[in-house]
């Protein structure tokens, strides 16, 4: 699995793009990794696209994890989750249920447009960070 953190200076955003086989190690591991590169601030929205993700052994254990980490979660913060296929968009949508009290500006959709129509937005002009 690769991991692309980019950001959108200009606008405060934050572009994180997840490409492979996910597993629950990956997941894991990943996501804390990312507090690194995302201010903890409500200023600061992020964008995760799980686009070209194929989720190859993510448990609902992970999820259950996940949502329960302080990882990446300022209460006013938006975060858009791009989850065009049904087992990412499951998977999401009970990152989002268990974790929904931490993440009141959680927003999962379907598509890149999508979620550049809740950011306002109608492309990024990013800079890139870091890639793993």
């Amino acid at each position: 699995m690769r991991v692309r953190v980019s950001i959108d200076e200009m606008r405060n955003i934050v572009y994180i793009l997840f490409n492979g086989v996910m597993t629950d190690e990956l997941l894991i591991s990943t996501y804390a990794q990312l507090s690194h590169y995302v201010p903890d601030n409500e200023e600061t929205a992020t964008l995760i696209d799980f686009s070209e993700v194929t989720f190859g052994e993510v448990t609902s254990r992970a999820i259950r994890e996940l949502a329960a980490s302080p990882h990446l979660a300022p209460k006013n913060r938006l975060s858009v989750l791009v989850t065009p296929k049904e087992v990412t968009f499951g998977m999401a949508r009970m990152f989002e249920i268990l974790g929904g009290e931490k993440r009141p500006g959680l927003r999962i959709v379907r598509s890149i447009d999508e979620a550049y129509a809740l950011l306002g937005i109608h492309k990024l002009e990013v800079r890139m960070l870091n890639e793993w």
